[in-house]
């Protein structure tokens, strides 16, 4: 009944058909049989019927006839216009043709077209600045470059006593072959001893270099600073790249707006 309040339904027979036809708004349906409604109920045709039933805004509902000629019933007793409910006998013409209201307005109700409401506006987003952001990266970007920078230098100084020693060993071979003299031994002892200081340097060095620790202690201060600058979100941003953030342009968890 929703859809109905303020619609009237004009109702008749069907021209060609003879079923009962109802119209509400233009748009016409039809109950019954072919030939089941007599002749004495009026036809629907051009915006005309034999009756018509208005739906008022509070649900409540009038019958009319739309002719002086139409006959109408409710109840029993001959109306020219009647308050009428779902209940009420209602019967067309002198033949008097019964309708059963309750059918009527279920099929004048999918007439109606159901109105969808639209789903309210999305709020607004909010929009953060990340420029603080981009110093959080830079900075974590730098000391994680130069202590990658510092383990390779310590790399690179376990892997020089190698070449003294190798080199040491093959030259004193040499010598020995040439018979260089025994200026040749003093060198690549020399070497060896060198190589041998070196590579007691680098175990020194490799064993009290702290980069692992400073690695993770840098990352954990990273991780809790590079955060969505959101109040209510603060999620960790993946240590996704401050030009990468500014392109996607939100947040990937609270869709926060990101602006610099």
């Amino acid at each position: 009944m929703e859809r109905l309040k303020g619609k009237t339904i004009l109702i008749g027979k069907e021209p060609g058909q003879g079923r009962l036809a109802i119209v509400v708004g233009g748009k016409a349906g039809v109950l019954g049989t072919a030939g089941s409604v007599p002749n004495c109920v009026s036809r629907c045709k051009d915006g005309m019927a034999h009756c018509k039933i208005t739906v008022a805004q509070d649900g409540s509902m009038t019958i009319t006839n739309l002719k002086d000629a139409n006959v109408t019933y409710v109840n029993g007793a001959e109306v020219m216009s009647k308050r009428i409910d779902q209940n009420s006998r209602v019967q067309l013409g002198k033949d008097r043709y019964d309708i059963d209201v309750k059918t009527v307005l279920q099929a004048a109700e999918k007439l109606v077209p159901s109105v969808v409401t639209p789903p309210p506006p999305l709020p607004p987003k909010k929009s953060y600045s990340i420029r603080h952001l981009k110093k959080v990266w830079n900075d974590y970007h730098d000391k994680t470059l130069e202590i990658a920078k510092r383990r390779n230098r310590i790399g690179l100084l376990s892997r020089i006593p190698m070449i003294f020693t190798l080199g040491s060993g093959s030259i004193a071979a040499v010598a020995n072959f040439q018979d260089w003299g025994s200026g040749i031994v003093m060198l690549t002892t020399a070497m060896s001893v060198l190589g041998f200081v070196m590579m007691l340097y680098g175990f020194y060095v490799s064993y009290t270099d702290k980069s692992i620790e400073e690695q993770e202690e840098l990352k954990e201060e990273f991780e809790q600073q590079y955060v969505c600058p959101n109040p209510d979100c603060r999620h960790y941003l993946d240590g996704r790249k401050y030009s990468l953030l500014v392109q996607d342009g939100q947040c990937r968890y609270c869709k926060c707006k990101f602006v610099e």
